[in-house]
């Protein structure tokens, strides 16, 4: 198979890593020039992209759009969509499926997600993922094709879930990085953790998601990874914020992005999503930390549910 990886991160360039390593005819595009994995081409800027069976969508979640609507032209009609990208679109509040469905109407869509850390995959270290697609032959054709060395992949139909793990589990894991820097340890991260979670289902359940996913690799898999691993971006990034008041002035990091957009769908739905509240305003600078401390311990006490 050939396969595009737009994106040449660390994420991206793992996977193209790993498409390789089983078999597939590798080819990755980043904005600037840069080193290919090995047994890969690397092109970027302008230039054009060579034909591909699959296009695996790895750019930032908040440039899918302008990134797949530059490239669609150079991508063949019958040409299958993989977004590995992880987030909510600011102002249109649009899931990553959503904008490929509006930018590239008519191609097969799918979600390859779950616990994965680049360096992982990169050091031969084992893990499993989530191929969501709607179409069960493309997604098991996909799911056979994508598995083998390292990565083991695991097929759903559930895309929406898929998405709202991969996408609310980043905000969670910044919440729970500022727990840490706070030195307010394990007991009360895993509170913070377990909570969140509470409120990925709450939220996914609204949208059509089935709980199943949720609780799968996509969802709490991925969140147990991210929530407590200074390799996580958005925890590193809630650790800065915790333990200096301060947070990282460079890189990506979507679940500073997405907490706001992920509140905004909560309340389309008629969500009070009260711990995604607090983490978008501490991303955004309108309380401290203390302020959030205050607020989570004086509000009502309620049951334990996950709805």
């Amino acid at each position: 198979m050939k396969i595009t990886v737009l994106g040449a991160g660390a994420w991206g360039s793992a996977l193209a890593y790993h498409f390789h390593a089983v078999g597939h005819d590798v080819t990755v595009w980043g904005r600037n020039p840069g080193t290919a994995p090995n047994g890969c081409a690397r092109i970027h800027g302008d230039a054009p992209l060579p034909l591909a069976d699959l296009v695996v969508l790895s750019t930032p979640a908040q440039t899918t759009r302008a990134v797949l609507a530059d490239k669609l032209p150079q991508i063949t009609a019958d040409a299958g969509l993989v977004i590995t990208s992880k987030g909510i679109e600011r102002g249109t509040l649009a899931l990553q499926s959503d904008i490929v469905a509006q930018t590239a109407p008519g191609h097969p869509i799918g979600v390859l997600t779950g616990p994965s850390f680049a360096a992982d995959v990169l050091a031969g270290r084992p893990t499993g993922l989530t191929l969501a697609c709607a179409d069960p032959s493309v997604g098991r054709r996909w799911q056979d094709a994508l598995s083998g060395n390292v990565i083991r992949v695991y097929y759903s139909s559930d895309v929406m879930g898929a998405q709202i793990g991969g996408a609310m589990k980043n905000v969670i894991a910044i919440a729970c990085g500022i727990v840490a820097g706070c030195g307010m340890g394990a007991s009360a991260q895993a509170t913070i953790m377990t909570r969140g979670f509470a409120e990925m289902s709450k939220l996914g359940l609204a949208m059509g998601a089935e709980l199943e996913t949720l609780a799968g690799l996509s969802g709490l898999g991925d969140l147990a990874l991210t929530c407590h691993s200074p390799l996580s971006r958005n925890y590193s990034y809630g650790f800065a914020l915790g333990e200096r008041g301060k947070a990282p002035e460079t890189g990506t990091f979507e679940g500073a992005l997405t907490a706001q957009a992920a509140l905004d769908l909560g309340h389309r739905h008629g969500l009070d999503l009260a711990f995604t509240a607090t983490t978008a305003a501490l991303v955004e600078g309108r309380i401290t930390v203390q302020d959030a401390m205050k607020d989570v311990f004086s509000r009502p006490l309620k049951d334990e549910t996950l709805t």
